[in-house]
């Protein structure tokens, strides 16, 4: 049975009953059965084929979210001012025009915005509630400054679909954003600099997928970061002092195969991650030996070392009662090992990925 034969079936059955429709890559018109569905308040037509929005999508009074990110061949929806209720919003703009409508949206709390452009309007600083902002691949040369004016935002991320964003220039306009607690950057050929330092209000960094060859130290200075993804790049190594951030509940270092990221200062200090829940290591293709105090690390739950060159693991890790999942498959680990490892994981319920 298809999507849309699944919400016919829902809406023929109780079409007051319905909160939520979601037809992603659909090909046609949105049925008109759906105009029964007045208690609607999700509707998600995101990279679908659906050209043109019935009038009866904007009289239902209790929509909150609405997706159409990634439609391409969508007539833009020009009442949009008649979706008053929307905290939630995901749009495929054309041009500043259909943003400066958006900025009319005031409830708006969190907002996507897909498209072709390569800026944003002064006047979107009337989002004065909104909390989380995604600016999938706009080919953007510089970070909009009208940032700094949504006193609310606490997510961002940007993708500027391979056009290069000068990191001095974010930094300036994130520094302002105090409210900023996640952030995730993905441009090309990223400038990594010492001025990471001046985001001190950041909780969340992901800069995956970004060829970063180099960590300055001065990233170290985010004391308050509990997660930090660094996955996907081409480091080199890991520089001394990543332990000073001890707040960390997840990391990610993950498919640094390139040059062969050296990890030893990381392993060297991992005892200092008494916070750690998740470890991501895996496609390092370096890696040969864990730390044998690595049992210092008593909330780690998740430790993912695939394809790297470990031939065994210490036997402090056996202690770890508490780790949930543990991945070493493509390793050369040896046989008896092995066997160990999985007596040791059936004890103990955890979920072991070693062949």
């Amino acid at each position: 049975m298809s999507k849309l034969e699944q919400n016919l079936k829902k809406i023929a059955k109780d079409p007051l009953a319905i909160r939520s429709l979601y037809f992603e890559g659909y090909d046609d018109e949105i049925p008109d059965q759906v105009a029964q569905c007045i208690n609607l308040e999700k509707l998600d037509i995101a990279y679908s084929d659906i050209f043109k929005i019935p009038q009866f999508v904007s009289e239902f009074a209790k929509l909150k979210s609405f997706n159409f990110c990634g439609c391409r061949d969508l007539d833009w929806i020009s009442n949009l001012v008649e979706y008053p209720a929307l905290t939630s919003l995901g749009a495929h703009c054309k041009s500043i025009a259909h943003v400066e409508q958006i900025a009319e949206l005031t409830q708006l709390e969190h907002l996507t915005i897909t498209g072709n452009i390569d800026q944003l309007p002064q006047r979107l600083n009337q989002l004065k509630k909104l909390q989380s902002l995604e600016l999938f691949a706009l080919p953007m040369k510089t970070l909009p400054s009208v940032l700094a004016e949504l006193p609310n935002l606490k997510i961002l991320s940007v993708n500027t679909g391979g056009v290069s964003l000068d990191f001095d220039e974010v930094v300036a306009v994130l520094k302002q954003c105090q409210k900023l607690a996640s952030l995730k950057l993905i441009t090309s050929n990223l400038k990594l600099n010492e001025k990471i330092s001046a985001l001190q209000q950041l909780k969340k960094l992901d800069l995956s997928g970004n060829g970063l060859q180099k960590i300055p130290t001065e990233l170290y200075q985010l004391h308050e970061l509990t997660e930090l993804d660094l996955g996907l790049n081409q480091l080199h190594n890991v520089p001394k002092g990543i332990g000073q951030l001890s707040n960390l509940k997840v990391l990610k270092l993950n498919s640094n195969w390139k040059n062969k990221i050296d990890l030893i200062n990381l392993m060297n200090e991992l005892h200092q991650f008494t916070k750690l829940k998740t470890l991501h290591l895996w496609s390092c293709q370096s890696l040969k030996q864990l730390p044998s105090n690595i049992s210092a690390c008593t909330q780690l739950q998740e430790l993912d070392v695939d394809n790297n060159l470990l031939t065994d693991v210490p036997d402090s890790l056996y202690e770890m009662y508490w780790l949930k999942k543990l991945r070493l498959t493509t390793n050369p680990i040896q046989n008896d090992t092995k066997q160990k490892l999985r007596d040791w994981a059936e004890q103990n319920s955890v979920r072991l990925s070693v062949d």
